[in-house]
């Protein structure tokens, strides 16, 4: 596995196109590339997916991706690297509310109206509970599909804690949203569970529990073919040592005099554990079974460290606040190799569904990766990745908080919208300046950088005006 921190892929600059598709959404959407692509690999019949999220983990932290300074140990990662495709380019959004409502619809947060975090106590706002999710979508190929770890895509005033069954998964065992700060370093070993809708006290350790009921689950479907979404809860905060046996750091006594040791002993945690629920699996099981392996957003500021800066790392709109680890095993995929193109989270849906064989989608912003797994150094699929957070949650034509980026194989457009008409602008050329430190000044670009700005602008133009017109 290659351990140069940024390629540049093959820059690709296409007119978008505008597509009208989607019971769900009248208006149109800009897609990638029109047609069907051919699925490369041959898939075996009815395989399982687990998909695995990680809590604020961007690239630098894998030991694998090579992009930190410090990064977290993480043998197993590394391991599923080394047997599948690592793909070097995956956007996220900047928080984990959005990212997971982008995953579980294939729809870009604007369209369901989360662009920040929930707050499962008092939000006015959940994601709709008629939105067509990914586990609608492959329950209706035959799959059984469940959930385990954190939701947090629901409200206590609404959908309360049957929210995830509401939008089609079986099971949900895990917590409503983050482990609570009030509870300090003891959350993690004392915290409240949901178990399809009732909630309780647990005192193991929640990534042991989250793996613990993986097992159980996926032992409990026996033979039959299955999604299991594993979102564990670290190494977001409340920031502690794990248990001894997990992790090899050193921690001082208060953890909180060395947070980015007590992060990475964390993610060496969750590492740790996801390495049991693999070996654990039935050897047959775990032969049909693709892994899929992602951050939810960038690292949090207080994990990140030099060359990657702490304003821009997660909640913002830059590389260290979206660009996240993307890995994907399983049968017929290429093992050991890396994927540069430009790819987002959103894809997830399409992808889990074709893996499902599923032909039920409203997932307009979704396309497969599924092409990439034999052949990660195919051209791009998407000529461009689009990402957004904006706040307070819900759909409105105009947010207070409202910033954007998009970006093809070379440049990136950031657009922060700071109240009407005001609009700030920052373009950078990410091969020549990957940790954006210099924005290119836009009155002296290049004519290739004048194309890809104007291209960029062009995209951000159309998202805003269907954005606005909801």
């Amino acid at each position: 596995m290659s351990g140069i921190g940024w390629k540049p892929g093959v820059l690709c600059l296409v007119a978008f196109l505008a597509v009208a598709r989607g019971a769900q959404s009248q208006s149109t959407s800009c897609v990638a590339s029109p047609g069907t692509k051919p699925t490369l690999i041959a898939l075996p019949e009815r395989p399982n997916v687990l998909l695995v999220l990680l809590d604020d983990v961007g690239v630098d932290l894998p030991a694998v991706y090579a992009e930190g300074t410090k990064p977290a140990k993480t043998p197993v990662i590394t391991s599923l690297a080394e047997q599948g495709v690592l793909f070097r380019n995956a956007w996220a959004t900047p928080g984990c509310s959005p990212t997971r409502a982008m995953i579980l619809t294939g729809r870009y947060p604007f369209r369901t109206g989360i662009g920040r975090a929930i707050t499962y106590s008092n939000s006015p706002v959940e994601v709709p509970v008629d939105e067509y999710t990914i586990a609608d979508s492959v329950r209706a190929a035959g799959y059984r599909a469940a959930i385990v770890g954190k939701w947090h895509l629901g409200s206590a005033a609404i959908s309360g804690a049957t929210h995830a069954l509401q939008l089609g998964f079986e099971h949900h065992r895990g917590s409503v949203e983050n482990l609570p700060n009030e509870d300090g370093v003891n959350a993690y070993y004392h915290w409240d569970k949901d178990s399809d809708g009732a909630i309780a006290r647990c005192d193991n350790y929640a990534t042991t529990e989250q793996v613990n009921d993986a097992l159980d689950q996926i032992a409990a479907w026996g033979d039959q073919p299955w999604f299991l979404w594993l979102a564990f809860n670290a190494p977001h905060a409340p920031y502690h040592v794990p248990p001894a046996l997990l992790q090899p750091y050193t921690l001082p006594v208060d953890p909180l005099d060395d947070i980015p040791t007590a992060g990475r002993a964390m993610l060496a945690a969750v590492d740790k554990e996801l390495g049991r629920l693999l070996h654990d699996m039935d050897p047959v099981v775990r032969a049909r079974t693709y892994v899929i392996v992602a951050g939810d957003n960038g690292t949090s500021s207080e994990l990140v460290l030099a060359p990657f800066l702490k304003g821009k790392a997660k909640a913002s709109p830059y590389e260290g606040g979206v660009n996240v680890p993307l890995i994907v095993t399983g049968p017929g995929v290429a093992q050991d190799e890396e994927c540069d193109a430009p790819v987002s989270l959103v894809d997830l849906f399409a992808t889990i569904a074709e893996l499902a064989n599923s032909k039920a989608s409203a997932a307009i912003d979704s396309e497969s990766l599924v092409p990439y797994f034999s052949d990660p150094a195919l051209p791009p699929i998407r000529p461009w990745v689009y990402t957004e957070a904006f706040g307070p949650n819900g759909l409105t034509p105009t947010y207070p908080d409202d910033r954007r980026a998009v970006r093809d194989a070379r440049y990136k457009l950031i657009v922060w919208q700071k109240g009407q008409p005001q609009l700030e602008q920052e373009f950078y050329d990410l091969w020549l300046d990957p940790w954006e430190r210099s924005p290119l000044p836009l009155a002296n670009l290049t004519e290739e950088q004048q194309a890809a700005y104007d291209h960029s602008f062009a995209v951000m133009s159309e998202m805003r005006a269907w954005w606005t017109a909801r």
